[in-house]
């Protein structure tokens, strides 16, 4: 499969916040309509009570390069790349160690794609397609976790104490349950909402994570997707690439596929809805999944991050077509039940520091929110808004080489 990056999905950039309210009356019902079409600006304090700078150490065995992606742990920052994993302190940036790195050593891991159980904290790699590796936090290796099937491109795993749960997409749509030493105990298929004509494809391409993060493509398109154009261009196809399916919420472990209007909790092997986004005449039906001249009207929710306070998700028009898609960031507080939508591909103002608008990539359980600046970014921002002083919470903002490590900007509950 030709790997390119499909610009006209990528390029989202995310830049200031404009959105509007909506209160919902019942419980677990979302009606995200209202708030679509009144958009209002989101801030940071709808996020999070705090915002930190955290600069990682620029040192010759820390160095990260250009593409890479971040995982919040209890105390840590994860760093993946194509070359190395590697682990900085949470509160000062200074790096710990070095987990892992890509390569054909029985150490080494097979992409750069990680999985973080969420209890113990250990780290998961793929070495082979039928074998996992595993890292505690020190970066030591401890074993190998053996797969009940053959890896494929479009999985998703995480953990629940001594059981992994693995959501798989390409080929086949199920969820999948295995112990911690291999053995199947159950699946789940779920209803598919693709029909593959392999005879009608015209163009497959896939958009790795890093990549479109650095392009400013959103939380979504961070984790990668499969674009399936089609020679009859009347649809189109978009398949996710390791996005984040199936999490751990307090002791429940919940499911929500990209485009599926609802969030489950996985009760054995039953699915049992707990959170409904209602679309009213903007719903997107899965026979129309896809058509190209329907999605101009439709939306779908492509992104779900859950914390205790709020749902932060992100939801998209014209999604299929040709021009850029209408995405944008939107919060549901479980509280009050208020909605708020953005203005298209904006980011959140930092009402904090009045610093750059946030763009978060990444989540945390314990409800944080993350994304990264590079020093480029930082020192645009400097030239442009000459007033700025770094000092309290952007103090650690202060004298970074031009060539440092990025900062990574934690935004906590």
């Amino acid at each position: 499969m030709k790997k390119t990056i499909f610009i006209g999905a990528l390029a989202l950039a995310l830049e200031a916040c404009s959105m509007a309210s909506q209160k919902n009356e019942a419980q677990g019902q979302i009606d995200i309509q209202f708030a679509f079409e009144n958009p209002t600006e989101l801030k940071v304090s709808h996020l999070g009570k705090n915002i930190r700078y955290v600069p990682l150490e620029t040192i010759d065995s820390s160095l990260i390069g250009e593409m890479y992606g971040i995982k919040l742990l209890d105390d840590k920052i994860l760093v993946t790349s194509a070359a190395n994993c590697l682990l900085f302190d949470k509160r000062t940036g200074n790096f710990l160690c070095k987990v892992s790195g890509k390569g054909q050593g029985p150490k080494e891991y097979l992409n750069s794609i990680s999985y973080v159980h969420p209890q113990t904290g250990d780290i998961y790699f793929n070495r082979t397609p039928w074998r996992m590796i595993r890292f505690n936090q020190q970066g030591k290796y401890l074993d190998d976790l053996q797969l009940p099937f053959k890896w494929d491109y479009g999985c998703f795993l995480t953990f629940k104490g001594n059981e992994a749960i693995v959501h798989r997409t390409l080929g086949m749509n199920q969820i999948h349950r295995f112990n911690m030493t291999g053995a199947a105990i159950d699946s789940i298929a779920l209803p598919s909402n693709r029909e593959w004509d392999y005879g009608d494809i015209k163009t497959p391409i896939i958009a790795e994570g890093p990549a479109s993060s650095l392009m400013g493509a959103g939380m979504f398109t961070t984790n990668g997707f499969y674009i399936i154009q089609y020679k009859t261009e009347k649809r189109q196809d978009l398949l996710t690439v390791h996005y984040p399916s199936i999490y751990l919420y307090k002791d429940e472990m919940r499911f929500h596929e990209a485009y599926n209007d609802t969030i489950y909790r996985i009760d054995g092997n039953t699915l049992v809805p707990q959170w409904v986004f209602h679309t009213g005449e903007c719903h997107t039906p899965r026979e129309l999944y896809g058509n190209v001249e329907e999605s101009k009207k439709r939306m779908v929710v492509t992104y779900i991050a859950e914390t205790e306070d709020l749902l932060f998700f992100e939801c998209a028009k014209e999604w299929f077509t040709q021009k850029k898609p209408d995405l944008r960031y939107g919060i549901y507080q479980k509280k009050n039940g208020i909605t708020m939508i953005g203005q298209t591909y904006e980011r959140i103002t930092d009402d904090l520091t009045q610093f750059i608008p946030f763009y978060p990539t990444t989540h945390s359980v314990k409800g944080e929110f993350a994304g990264t600046l590079s020093i480029e970014q930082i020192q645009k921002w400097l030239e442009e808004h000459p007033d700025v002083k770094l000092e309290g919470a952007l103090a650690p903002l202060k004298s970074l080489a031009d060539d440092a490590n990025p900062v990574v900007v934690i935004v906590e509950p």
